[in-house]
């Protein structure tokens, strides 16, 4: 069966033969393998673990030295962006700073208050530790007592009644 171009008309029959569309720049390129370039889209590049050897096999039928250039083009390009974020960042590293002048003293305002107020907190902890030794001192002498008191009883139990 033959394959019948829309360019045709047909007028032209089925005994002629069917004319090649006209080639194109791109009609060339759709005989090979259509790569991604280089750029954080890239799935081989933005994934979350790169596999190197499933990256190489999409640029087997490139020679190395393609490969080499095009690879340090993507270097050049993510050193590029790279100093642009530091430098963006460090614009603003700078701004923070110079907004920050004069802050020290109060700063150092805030920090009288909270120094005092340290100071009672730790005096109210040492007096509740104190509170907290003199409770269990009189736990102990109850418990002290209390042994005493079932002591005293056993014997008087003994003492009175005797064995039989």
């Amino acid at each position: 069966m033959a394959l019948i171009d829309p360019t045709q008309s047909a007028e032209a029959g089925p005994s002629s033969p069917p004319t090649p569309p006209p080639r194109s720049s791109t009609s060339l390129d759709l005989d090979l393998p259509s790569l991604q370039p280089l750029s954080h889209t890239n799935a081989f590049l933005s994934s979350a673990s790169f596999d190197p050897d499933a990256f190489l096999l999409t640029r087997a039928h490139i020679p190395l030295e393609e490969l080499r250039g095009e690879l340090r083009e993507y270097l050049g390009q993510l050193r590029e962006e790279l100093v642009q974020l530091i430098n963006d960042d460090y614009e603003e590293f700078i701004s923070l700073g110079t907004g920050l002048r004069g802050e020290e003293e109060r700063l150092i305002r805030l920090g009288k208050p909270l120094g005092q107020l340290n100071e009672e907190v730790r005096g109210v902890r040492d007096m509740l530790l104190e509170q907290q030794i003199v409770v269990q001192d009189k736990l102990d002498q109850r418990a002290a007592l209390r042994e005493e008191k079932v002591s005293a009883d056993r014997s008087a139990r003994t003492g009175r009644g005797g064995w039989k």
